[in-house]
């Protein structure tokens, strides 16, 4: 799976993916193996170019958030945890990086997501059906961005993967 094409937003996805290789070369520098979800993966099994990225998220194992936290912290890069939710919300010149912390017995296999490359790093990304569970949860969970997770969640329904 490789990001050939970009969506409506591109320079704005190259910023984001540009951070997003300081954060990856973090998650390896403390042997942890982030997985891409959200906007971004939705994009690279859609190819849908009308959706705008506004930031990258990727999933690591919830005890991990601490240890980013600090190295986030030693590079002096700013960003905010979110300690009751388990989140980091990292910010470089208008680009945000979400890190979410999960547990290991979440509902999400993560054993079946395959592999991508982001500029200069390779980063797994969530399986289609993982995605779709995704968006169905967040329609539900969601107040604010009910419409938009609908609208995606409506859109993987109808790809056959």
């Amino acid at each position: 799976m490789l990001l050939k094409a970009y969506p409506k937003n591109k320079a704005q996805v190259k910023k984001l993916i540009l951070f997003c290789n300081e954060i990856l070369d973090i998650c390896k520098d403390l042997g942890i193996t982030p997985i891409l979800y959200g906007s971004l993966a939705y994009f690279l099994y859609t190819k849908d170019r009308h959706v705008r990225v506004k930031d990258i998220d990727i999933l690591v194992p919830k005890d991990s958030i601490k240890n980013i936290d600090k190295a986030l912290t030693a590079k002096k890069i700013r960003h905010r945890l979110v300690k009751r939710e388990g989140i980091i919300k990292a910010f470089k010149k208008g680009s945000r990086i979400e890190i979410d912390g999960i547990f290991p017995t979440s509902e999400i296999n993560l054993s079946d997501s395959k592999y991508t490359k982001l500029g200069r790093s390779r980063i797994r990304v969530v399986s289609f059906k993982n995605l779709k569970k995704i968006y169905g949860q967040a329609v539900k969970e969601s107040k604010q961005k009910a419409k938009e997770y609908e609208r995606k969640y409506l859109a993987l329904r109808k790809i056959n993967l």
